[in-house]
């Protein structure tokens, strides 16, 4: 095995060895017995913290991570660590769209849109839409314009309306 990173989530699994396993607990043990430097990534993740079982075997593995130059990467939409690993865990924040990226995606939703021939969106509110998205990923706000498109089959007022009610979800 000699991939730099392995990915592993409660659906699949991770799909190769050494972390062919379904669950949470059984991914921390395993990782905690690879003999060499490597990076595991952990998605949705903070579901299974809250799990003392879970908290204590990483808590355990710890000295090994460091020792093996091992790194668990959890991959959450929210930050909720258990204090017993608050001081072992950095928080790593990925920026929100700004105001141009968004107008980049929903451009792009417009192409697609278009590209298709079902519908012509009319654009009279791009600004107010795209103001609309502020504080959503990009994948929240593409699939908010999406659905505005949609609902409204305009990119109007109305869009607006529908990306703001997605947002406050």
């Amino acid at each position: 095995w000699s991939s730099p990173a392995l990915g592993w989530g409660l659906v699949r699994g991770c799909d190769r060895a050494p972390l062919k396993t379904a669950g949470a607990l059984e991914a921390v043990t395993v990782v905690s017995g690879m003999p060499h430097e490597s990076v595991y990534v952990l998605k949705d993740f903070h579901h299974y913290l809250s799990n003392p079982a879970v908290s204590r075997a990483i808590r355990d593995a710890l000295p090994g991570y460091r020792r093996t130059r091992t790194t668990l990467v959890l991959i959450s939409p929210v930050l909720s660590v258990p204090v017993e690993l608050d001081k072992d865990v950095a928080a790593v924040p990925f920026e929100l769209p700004t105001r141009d990226d968004l107008g980049v995606i929903f451009d792009r939703v417009v192409s697609s849109a278009e590209a298709t021939g079902d519908v012509d969106p009319a654009v009279t509110e791009r600004a107010a839409i795209i103001e609309a998205g502020r504080g959503l990923t990009e994948a929240e706000a593409e699939s908010a314009f999406t659905l505005a498109l949609i609902r409204c089959g305009a990119f109007d007022g109305a869009a607006a309306a529908t990306v703001r009610n997605e947002k406050a979800r």
